[in-house]
This record gives C-alpha cells, sequence and structure tokens, in this order.
C-alpha cells in the first residue's frame, strides 16, 4: 500500500472509493465487496495481490480492514 489518500462513501449497500489524486469514484460492485471480505475472513491475507481476481479495490479494502 502506498498510504494515498482517498475517501470512503457508501451507495445503494455498495462500497466506493474516491483517490483525493483524481476525485472520480470507483466501485466494483456489491459482490465484489462481499467477496473480497469472505476471502479476507478465511485467509487474513493483506496483500492486495491476493485479491486481484475478486476486485480492482484491493488496496482500498485492505486499508479499512487496517483502520477498523
Amino acid at each position: 500500500m502506498t498510504g494515498k489518500e482517498f475517501t470512503v462513501g457508501v451507495y445503494l449497500d455498495c462500497p466506493f472509493f474516491t483517490p483525493a489524486s483524481t476525485g472520480r469514484g470507483r466501485s466494483d460492485g456489491r459482490k465484489a465487496a462481499e467477496l473480497f471480505l469472505e476471502r479476507y475472513n478465511r485467509s487474513g491475507s493483506s496483500r492486495p495481490v491476493d485479491y486481484t481476481d475478486v476486485t480492482r479495490n484491493a488496496s482500498y479494502f485492505l486499508a479499512l480492514v487496517q483502520k477498523a
């Protein structure tokens, strides 16, 4: 993780992330968020590469998990 700033919001029960660098929100949808959490709970991995087949937003999800 690079430590770059972002904000997180929720729309229709789905998280979306907005990097400060672009100001454009991004989301892979609710199903991707659920799959990320399922895999994280099973593996506990903090490596974004372990979630590339699930979501392109793994680094954002991992940052949230670390802050929780």
